[in-house]
């Protein structure tokens, strides 16, 4: 028997930015395709009128392939499983409900929204899982021309028979459900959208999906869905739910909390995208340090075997680490290509490459992120320089005040005849009559000539 192509998915909902715990699910689904040789499919799963729109679409797009998670068919390039944006797939879904309908599968449910909270509080009163009670289910056929011809608008309820549901999920093993639990459920709602149940399980069958790989927190999803297959006689994909990741407040990152880390966010405070790739591959799978490895290496090291169950934090301080760590391996030449947004063009085209290459490796050992760059940027700009609070409390000082005159007058004299080195070992004699030692032969004039305390050797 021939093995079908992998191909996989990454289906994000446009209605805020990328964050770290998609990229990192985004990230899975290409190393894996990539190793099997397969697909990676992007998919947008715009049926949510409310909150989507093309602008975080468009964002989401621009910062996968700033990370380098490049797919082969997509909204924007096309394929031949199209169309990729859910919003233009709404009549597909409605031919195979309607498929369900006539197969007597589905059924119509004409349950408002306040009958539907008094059954959900009645058993919660009675201690029953809340779930609907097949009210609608029995209507006959007179039944529902005549709610029709009343002009209200029904949903359509998948019917679920009792029993088990079981899967071998690659990464957690043997998983069992009872539908018992969830009973029938919408997979088409009163205004004529899809549920995500459904338009998932019909997207993934129809673009010939082979694995699913996402996050544990939709393994409740999974048994609908796999009743959903069986009763458009699908075949199911294989499933792979990796742990969520997790803020420091132990809540999991979502689009919707205040402790969403998104991609855009870290890309504009200039962490390098090959940092972030490393890093959450280290979120449950990659080993710790390994941050060498190039992006075929990652290809050839992934499998879903050594992706860990237990959930992965977020941790930006780790993250620092690890981008300050490549900042390092950076030849001149590439740290001042990254550098020169952050430094400003218009210092960059008046200084010219060579003094931003050196630039560069002056800051190299000062860069944590790229954004670091920009305060070396602002001494060099012409204007009076901005004094951190520390840096004003030093000048304000009488004796520092008269080092630096001393300091200045034997400059102008002396450069540019020698060297910066030079330039710096001569302020000993001044600090000796002074009685200026150590650190305070130094700080003062960093704090005059850059306006802080900290920053590249002077």
């Amino acid at each position: 028997m021939k093995k079908d192509k992998v191909r996989v998915r990454f289906a994000p909902s446009p209605s805020g930015f990328l964050h770290i715990g998609n990229a990192r699910t985004a990230l899975y689904n290409k190393l894996f395709a990539q190793k099997n040789g397969g697909s990676f499919i992007l998919r947008i799963e715009d049926t949510d009128v409310e909150r989507s729109s093309k602008e975080a679409e468009q964002i989401i797009m621009e910062d996968l392939k700033w990370l380098k998670i490049d797919w082969d068919e997509g909204p924007d390039i096309g394929g031949n499983f199209g169309p990729y944006r859910q919003s233009e797939r709404i009549s597909i879904y409605k031919d195979m409900a309607q498929k369900l309908l006539e197969d007597k599968k589905a059924y119509f449910c004409f349950c408002t929204p306040l009958e539907l909270e008094e059954m959900k509080k009645e058993q919660i009163k009675k201690k029953q899982p809340p779930r609907y009670n097949g009210r609608c289910l029995s209507l006959t056929k007179a039944e529902i021309e005549k709610f029709l011809a009343e002009g209200r608008k029904p949903a359509i309820r998948f019917h679920v028979q009792k029993g088990v549901v079981e899967f071998t999920d690659l990464i957690r093993g043997k998983l069992k459900f009872d539908t018992s639990s969830f009973g029938d459920f919408v997979i088409i709602k009163s205004d004529g959208m899809p549920s995500y149940n459904f338009a998932v399980v019909v997207d993934d069958a129809m673009m010939k999906i082979t694995h699913v790989i996402r996050g544990e927190d939709h393994i409740s999803n999974t048994p609908r869905q796999i009743l959903l297959y069986k009763a458009l006689n699908f075949t199911s994909p294989l499933f792979a739910h990796h742990s969520i990741t997790i803020g420091k407040d132990n809540r999991p990152l979502s689009k919707r909390e205040k402790n969403m880390i998104s991609i855009r966010y870290l890309r504009e405070k200039g962490y390098l995208a090959e940092a972030i790739i490393h890093y959450i591959a280290m979120l449950g799978w990659l080993k710790q340090g390994n941050i060498s490895l190039s992006w075929d290496e990652l290809v050839e090291n992934f499998s879903l075997e050594k992706v860990s169950i237990r959930r992965a934090m977020f941790d930006e301080e780790q993250l620092k680490r690890v981008n300050h760590k490549i900042i390092l391996e950076k030849d001149p030449e590439e740290l001042a290509k990254l550098i020169s947004p952050f430094i400003g063009e218009e210092l960059c085209n008046e200084k010219g490459s060579k003094w931003i290459k050196e630039a560069a490796e002056l800051l190299k050992d000062n860069i944590i992120t790229l954004e670091d760059a920009r305060a070396f940027g602002e001494i060099f700009k012409k204007g009076e320089i901005s004094l951190s609070d520390e840096a004003a409390e030093i000048l304000e000082n009488d004796k520092v005040r008269t080092y630096l005159r001393r300091v200045a007058s034997l400059w102008r004299l002396s450069l540019p005849k020698v060297t910066p080195k030079e330039a710096l070992e001569s302020v000993k004699e001044i600090g000796e009559e002074l009685n200026i030692h150590g650190k305070n032969l130094y700080m003062p004039i960093r704090a005059a000539l850059t306006g802080k305390l900290e920053g590249p050797e002077l």
